[in-house]
């Protein structure tokens, strides 16, 4: 027989995992079957960082601003992000802890992932590879 302790746990664990698929489902809705949605939950402790630089992108279309994107550039092997080892270079940020990113001003999204430590959930998109 589990313990409480035990019980507790798996209770967690399903809970968790349940909303890593709502929050997948609904990513995929919003930008197609073209994408994986990844998610990664991870501990930034108070004086570290997510060991991540990002480049923003602007699509445009008539000469006007559509949709912005934030792209992960480079993972620091050494960095919270790169010992969790979900996310990818050129994976898309879409959201942190239920905070939508992605259309954002990309000194907007800057400021956002600082100021997150400690559990933080961290949804990106992948393009599929064809």
């Amino acid at each position: 027989m589990e313990s409480p302790r035990q019980t507790e746990g798996i209770f967690q664990y399903q809970h968790q995992s349940n909303t890593n698929e709502r929050i997948s489902q609904k990513w995929i809705q919003i930008l197609g079957n073209n994408y994986e949605i990844y998610i990664s939950d991870i501990y930034k402790p108070d004086n570290d960082t997510l060991g991540l630089a990002l480049e923003g992108t602007i699509d445009t279309e008539n000469g006007k601003e559509t949709d912005t994107h934030h792209y992960i550039r480079t993972i620091l092997p050494d960095g919270v992000i790169g010992k969790e080892g979900t996310l990818k270079p050129g994976d898309e940020l879409l959201e942190i802890n239920t905070q939508v990113l992605y259309g954002k001003n990309h000194m907007y999204v800057i400021e956002i992932l600082k100021l997150f430590k400690h559990e933080i959930k961290l949804v990106c998109a992948r393009r599929k590879i064809k």
